[in-house]
């Protein structure tokens, strides 16, 4: 059996065919606002994405360049330590300073003693103690080199002011006297006078 429609349930049926496409067509509009939301943040966490990294890549160049000033001080602080250099000390009290009992050590023995001493001073003798007024020297850095002649004080400048006698010179390791060596003639400086001892030094 066909059933006819009426007016009034053809009406109802197309009402029900419109309210099912607005549904559709909401809910494809919503779909699509969703999306472009979606999209736009998307965007959004890309180009956020991209600030970090530029932030992350300028914090590494600056660390790179700290580093490399860091380093740079470094190496200078490093090279400033093994550069030769003198200052004066003055001595609680003038000490003996003479020719050493026993044979004097060699070069290398001595600049071995050198190295694994704390304290490395030059001191100036009148033959037999340190001369009253003329200080100590300690001496730092690579300052010491083997020649032909013996252990001899390179590049560190040296002069002494008169009036004196200075007759030799001793090297104390750590407040002790480990060698002595007498100019082959005393040097007397006149009053006012100074005199440079650069490359004199020798044991």
């Amino acid at each position: 059996m066909i059933e006819e429609l009426t007016p009034d349930g053809a009406e109802t049926a197309e009402t029900e065919g419109q309210t099912t496409s607005d549904e559709l067509t909401s809910a494809a509009a919503s779909d699509a606002a969703e999306i472009d939301a979606l999209t736009a943040q998307r965007y959004d966490l890309a180009e956020g994405l991209a600030i970090v990294t530029a932030e992350r890549d300028a914090l590494a160049a600056e660390l790179a360049a700290v580093t490399a000033e860091r380093d740079k001080l470094k190496s200078a602080a490093e090279k400033a330590d093994k550069k030769p250099a003198a200052r004066a000390e003055k001595a609680p009290k003038l000490r003996k300073l003479g020719p050493l009992d026993g044979e004097p050590l060699a070069p290398r023995e001595l600049l071995e003693l050198i190295g694994g001493a704390d304290h490395v001073e030059l001191a100036f003798g009148n033959g037999k103690t340190e001369i009253a007024g003329v200080p100590a020297q300690v001496i730092s850095g690579d300052a010491w080199a083997v020649s032909v002649a013996g252990l001899a004080l390179r590049g560190v400048p040296l002069t002494i002011t008169g009036p004196v006698r200075l007759a030799g010179y001793g090297l104390l390791l750590d407040g002790e006297l480990v060698a002595y060596r007498a100019r082959s003639e005393v040097l007397e400086v006149a009053a006012g006078r100074t005199n440079s001892l650069e490359g004199d030094v020798v044991f």
